[in-house]
């Protein structure tokens, strides 16, 4: 990994991903906003392209063991895994 993850760097591009994904500016996406909800209305397929693009910018690498079962229906959910596939940005 090429520089140290923290909380705030992780979410501001998981927001950043997010809002892409957002057909209005609806401002500051909350961490318990959920993926399927008013504001996001992401899919499976969504998530997982949210996953990849997380992935290659930020440098980490999600394995089977960390995504296997695990659900994914708010913002924290993907901030948390992306510092589950970056312990040192713990």
């Amino acid at each position: 990994m090429s520089a140290l993850l923290t909380r705030d760097s992780v979410a501001a591009c998981v927001r950043r991903i997010l809002a892409q994904r957002i057909p209005a500016d609806v401002g500051h996406l909350r961490e318990d906003e959920p993926l399927v909800g008013e504001v996001l209305q992401l899919n499976s397929l969504a998530v997982l392209s949210v996953l990849v693009e997380l992935e290659d910018e930020l440098g980490v690498q999600f394995t089977d063991d960390v995504l296997v079962g695990r659900w994914f229906e708010t913002v924290r959910d993907l901030i948390d895994i992306v510092l589950t596939g970056a312990p040192d940005g713990r």
